[in-house]
């Protein structure tokens, strides 16, 4: 089973339907707000929808269980990271800590993919394609920093 994380955002709703389409068996995470419930209202009855925050670590060993892999996608986005620095840092920073934490407990120990921003490497809309990790990062913004910290973190785990 997959667990994907911002289940209900443009990109995890994307991703739910074609894990879906691919046969593989989905969990939904995401916050019980009204138009998350809208969105998952529309996804496949075979999908096990999950309510509640990134950062409830009792939530999480919860929706792991039965899980080989966690496709992160949880997130506050700007501006709203820019808006409120700490709540952002809350959900983007302690919500995959919180994550890490709990998937390197769980039965099994799922893999974990993070998604992050090519911002990592600054404002580069004149570099050419394709981008390759191994180059420097240079975050310019809230959301960009708290991406390289999250990979350092995920770098730091047992994870993989």
């Amino acid at each position: 089973m997959v667990l994907v994380t911002g289940a209900c955002g443009n990109v995890g709703a994307a991703t739910v339907a074609e894990l879906v389409d691919r046969g593989l068996r989905v969990r939904a995470l995401d916050l019980p707000t009204k138009a998350n419930r809208a969105v998952a209202a529309g996804f496949s009855a075979r999908v096990d929808r999950c309510w509640g925050s990134i950062t409830d670590r009792d939530l999480l060993a919860r929706a792991l269980g039965g899980v080989d892999h966690v496709l992160h996608l949880a997130a506050v986005i700007p501006p709203a990271t820019d808006a409120d620095q700490l709540a952002a840092y809350a959900v983007n920073v302690g919500g995959l800590r919180a994550l890490v934490d709990a998937a390197e407990g769980a039965a099994g120990r799922p893999g974990v993919t993070f998604t992050s921003t090519a911002q990592v490497y600054g404002r580069n809309a004149e570099a050419t394609a394709p981008r390759s990790t191994d180059e420097q990062v240079h975050p310019e913004d809230t959301y960009a920093r708290q991406k390289v910290e999250c990979e350092a973190l995920l770098a730091a785990s047992d994870l993989r």
